[in-house]
């Protein structure tokens, strides 16, 4: 929200900026109305990727921090999984959606994808699609699957992990907190074990 606010503040100063600049003495007009159009630019290019709203505030629960990035109710929350430093949110609102939640001295921030890294990404199988997030900067991990077929599935892993479900008539999700995930991390999927580790993105 505060990102925005600053770029369309800067493209709104862009113009008499500009204007002034050509207006003005300065040699070289149109390559400083250029470089002044290229540096707010970057500046918006910047802001996006790396937000400054999570500097500025931080909210008591992983559902406000979510629901302030994107401006609008979240849905239901129909599944939450939280590590030592995160929090995962399934939300159910027309569609199934997947938030992440960072926290800090101050309280929940949302995880931005500069705050967070995909270690791996895949279907298993034509109806398993298969997720890994890592959350940068704590040894927070979550294992997300996803079954687009009827029934449920028997998931374990490794490291014991206590995967927390949400299963509907045509679809189901398990999401597992593991801390200090590494190259032997291995998942089993209805009685198929698959070493995730070695295909990561470490």
């Amino acid at each position: 929200m505060i990102s925005e606010i600053i770029s369309v503040l800067l493209l709104v100063l862009l113009i008499p900026t500009g204007i002034c600049i050509y207006k003005s003495r300065i040699k070289l007009k149109k390559i400083a109305v250029a470089l002044t159009a290229l540096f707010v630019v970057c500046v918006i290019v910047l802001l996006s990727l790396f937000p400054i709203d999570n500097l500025l505030r931080s909210f008591p629960t992983p559902e406000e921090a979510v629901s302030y990035q994107n401006k609008e109710d979240i849905g239901d929350v129909i599944l939450k999984v939280c590590g030592e430093d995160s929090c995962v949110l399934q939300t159910l609102k027309g569609n199934y959606h997947i938030f992440l939640a960072k926290k800090d001295e101050e309280g929940w921030d949302y995880c931005h994808h500069t705050s967070r890294k995909v270690l791996y990404r895949d279907f298993l199988e034509k109806d398993k699609y298969v997720v890994v997030y890592h959350i940068n900067g704590t040894d927070d991990n979550y294992v997300i699957v996803s079954h687009s077929s009827v029934g449920e599935i028997i998931l374990s892993d490794n490291n014991n992990t206590d995967f927390q479900s949400y299963i509907d008539e045509n679809f189901s999700i398990y999401v597992g907190y593991v801390k200090g995930m590494d190259e032997d991390y291995k998942i089993t999927i209805n009685g198929k074990e698959i070493n995730l580790g070695e295909y990561m993105d470490w």
